[in-house]
């Protein structure tokens, strides 16, 4: 029942030392769950000030999201996250899948970054099917003004098809 309290000390941790890790022109993402979207501290410009006493603007933060959350709450937690991105924070969306319910959150959240799941990843290089799908969501991004990232690679072979297609931001052992 500590979960807020948790990611306070962990945002606060983040925030404090990004200075000394974070490279010029890169963007520290922060994981937010449900819960923190409630907190007092996050929102009215609290996040604003935390992030300006570590010396970063909102544009350099984004808080990413899982799409469980973003499906499962969208319509609780979306003033809240409308009212960061207001602030200039960047939204994340985590763990994007293809789903009927995914691209619903998609339409309701509209993010500045879309993440795909490993599993959309994995051996893409291997799999029509995949690249076809990931394909037409990453022309989705580009229509909606979201940057994608994928998540997981762990070959060249993914990284050169994921370049193919366009994609610009990546994670995983490979890199």
């Amino acid at each position: 029942g500590r979960i807020r309290e948790f990611e306070r000390i962990c945002r606060q941790q983040a925030l404090a030392t990004a200075r000394r890790h974070l490279p010029p022109g890169r963007k520290l993402f922060l994981n937010t769950s449900a819960a923190a979207l409630r907190d007092e501290e996050l929102l009215g410009g609290g996040l604003v000030r935390a992030a300006a006493r570590a010396g970063l603007t909102p544009a350099e933060v984004a808080l990413e999201i899982t799409e469980r959350v973003a499906v499962e709450e969208r319509r609780s937690y979306h003033e809240a996250l409308r009212e960061l991105k207001r602030d200039g924070f960047g939204i994340a969306v985590d763990d994007v899948e293809a789903g009927y319910a995914s691209l619903q959150a998609l339409v309701e959240i509209e993010p500045d970054f879309m993440k795909f799941d490993v599993s959309m990843v994995r051996h893409i290089d291997r799999s029509l099917i995949k690249r076809s799908l990931l394909e037409t969501l990453v022309d989705l991004s580009r229509r909606i003004g979201a940057e994608v990232v994928a998540e997981g690679i762990e070959g060249e072979a993914e990284l050169a098809t994921l370049t193919d297609l366009g994609v610009r931001l990546g994670q995983g052992r490979h890199l």
